[in-house]
């Protein structure tokens, strides 16, 4: 128990008093996605999260000072590791499911504003058409599409702009999409309203399959739900089963 208080002691001094020691987990532990994460949220600061989540760490470490206090001290230090593992991971598996349903709502609201932006796009050139797209796009691309807009403005003909555009979310129907758009802005007239039924073709079937997949979601959640009536009365049956058992055999053993 001596050598395990000993071991605790110096695991606390080395977490608590040495400022190499965050430096060091941050180094081992940082995940690669979490810039690309807080750029899909659009808030927070790596930094700052990594702080916050270190020194959660700390007070759940703080706990491995009463393990040689204890009768099992190994299984408590297990425990408790497996415990400060998942304080320390708890606010990145909180920062992937943000990025999930943002990147999910931008697979939905981007056909949406193509086919805005195809109406557009039959009477204006590709920048002006952005422009007047600004007001009515959606909440989610608003701000990408004012800085696209603003970078057209500068280099209209520039290839980087369109592929840079939401780029970080990895999505490669907004890359082909974005390429169409580029090479609708440069081609000649003879071959853009070719390019233009390309786009219309491509986004109607990405819409088709977004909806259905929005649909398919919402379902999936409803059927889960309707499983709990089931569930109750299938556990309302089994206590009245357990019951009658027991009823039937205290009479039997009585008897």
């Amino acid at each position: 128990m001596a050598l395990t208080l000993f071991n605790l002691i110096l695991i606390g001094t080395l977490i608590y008093f040495n400022e190499e020691a965050e430096k060091f987990l941050t180094l081992i532990m940082t995940e690669q996605d979490l810039e690309r994460g807080f750029r899909i949220i659009g808030k927070g600061e790596i930094s700052s999260f990594m702080k916050k989540r270190y020194a959660k760490f700390k007070q759940a470490s703080y706990l491995f000072v009463f393990c040689g206090l204890l009768p099992n001290p190994l299984t408590c230090e297990v425990t408790i590791a497996l415990l400060c593992f998942i304080v320390y991971k708890y606010p990145y598996w909180q920062l992937k499911m943000a990025m999930s349903k943002q990147t999910s709502l931008v697979r939905y609201q981007f056909p949406i504003y193509l086919r805005q932006l195809q109406v557009l796009l039959q009477n204006n050139t590709v920048v002006f058409a952005i422009e007047q797209s600004i007001d009515h796009s959606p909440l989610v691309l608003k701000g990408e599409i004012s800085y696209l807009h603003q970078q057209l403005l500068a280099e209209p003909h520039q290839l980087n702009h369109y592929l840079s555009f939401l780029d970080y979310y990895a999505l490669p129907e907004v890359g082909r999409a974005m390429k169409l758009l580029y090479r609708y802005n440069t081609v000649g007239q003879a071959d853009s309203y070719r390019q233009f039924n390309r786009m219309i073709q491509s986004t109607s079937k990405w819409l088709r399959q977004e909806r259905q997949q929005h649909k398919s979601t919402k379902l999936l959640v409803y059927q889960w739900w309707g499983l709990v009536p089931l569930f109750s009365v299938t556990l309302v049956f089994l206590s009245v089963m357990m019951n009658i058992l027991l009823t039937m055999f205290g009479k039997g053993v009585n008897g």
